[in-house]
């Protein structure tokens, strides 16, 4: 590549358009990422969050120091200035510190986050039924955007012709369709709104995949949804869980008898980082998830089982991620190199 600097646009494009070989590369270089993580966690120093003097702007850095990946990603949020969180991840070679490349982080947070979502899914496929998969996600914004398509593309590999069902729950605004109708060809998307509870509750209790990508105060999920009878030829008997939207210790995005249930029965909760997961989201600090009941990502399959029985026909996955700065800079450095190989054919 001539420059180094790539735009969310150029983002945007470029996983828009990646192939099935593409997305498992990516796939497989993040899960590697996320295993040098559990290997060794002193490679992520702890994040930095400082205000400006004048305390207009909020400002996070990110650091991550490694041999085979070095980098920071910088993020900035102004409440009054229109632009949400923005920034960008600086890509740089662990040994010499040269820079490699410099992606805008807007984009790339949403991929990295739903390409993490979907490392352990991908080896619970054959988990899910095989004449078709209905996902619920919770949220219409970029994440949601990003989940909805990284999973799409997932089951639609290139020997997968699953039907697809995709059950949008939103408080305010729809998610706009148009892209993602186009890029998932057939699937059925369904859109409803989160103070709609039967619609709700019917969703979830039909859903193969539940993606949250909403914070929230106050529970969306909870285990007495999950445990009502499934009825009909082909009922659901697996369900994969994922939360992402809360990021601090007042949010719940699942109710805490979800929580007590893994506890009780001993089954491991995925999470990206023990050290910050078991801080930051609220639904685990609130039961006092102790580190030897959860599960990182990096370590997984590891010790330990991953699916809870919460009736006697169904199990759950659940998965909590709060995010890490190893997360960008693999995701980013991958793209950075793909970028480059293709400029070079």
């Amino acid at each position: 590549m001539e420059r180094v600097i790539v735009s969310d646009d150029e983002v945007r494009k470029f996983f828009l358009g990646i192939s099935s070989e593409g997305l498992k590369r990516q796939l497989d270089g993040l899960e590697h990422g996320l295993s040098k993580y559990s290997e060794n966690p002193s490679i992520v120093p702890r994040r930095l969050l400082q205000r400006t003097s004048d305390g207009s702007t909020l400002h996070m850095y990110m650091p991550v120091v490694d041999t085979e990946y070095s980098g920071i990603k910088m993020l900035g949020y102004n409440e009054n200035g229109g632009s949400g969180i923005i920034g960008c991840i600086n890509v740089t070679d662990g040994r010499s510190g040269q820079l490699v490349g410099c992606v805008e982080a807007k984009e790339l947070t949403g991929v990295r986050t739903a390409l993490a979502s979907c490392i352990v899914l991908r080896h619970q496929l054959d988990k899910l039924r095989t004449d078709g998969v209905e996902i619920t996600m919770f949220g219409s914004g970029l994440q949601a955007f990003w989940h909805i398509f990284i999973v799409g593309k997932l089951l639609r590999g290139d020997n997968n012709k699953r039907d697809l069902k995709v059950n949008i729950i939103y408080r305010q605004h729809p998610l706009q369709l148009d892209v993602l109708a186009k890029e998932i060809d057939g699937t059925v998307f369904k859109q409803v709104l989160l103070s709609d509870q039967n619609a709700v509750d019917q969703a979830l209790l039909s859903s193969d995949i539940i993606f949250c990508c909403t914070a929230s105060l106050n529970p969306l999920i909870s285990l007495k949804q999950l445990q009502i009878e499934r009825i009909g030829s082909n009922p659901v008997k697996h369900t994969y869980i994922s939360l992402i939207g809360s990021y601090n210790s007042t949010m719940h995005e699942c109710d805490q008898d979800l929580i007590k249930e893994f506890q009780h029965r001993d089954v491991k909760i995925l999470v990206d980082s023990k050290e910050h997961t078991l801080i930051e989201a609220g639904e685990l600090n609130l039961a006092k998830v102790q580190p030897n009941q959860v599960l990182e990502i990096g370590a997984f399959p590891g010790t330990g089982n991953v699916f809870c029985p919460i009736s006697p026909h169904t199990t759950i996955t659940l998965c909590k991620i709060v995010g890490l700065g190893i997360m960008d800079i693999c995701v980013s450095k991958n793209m950075l190199k793909m970028l480059s190989d293709r400029a070079a054919m």
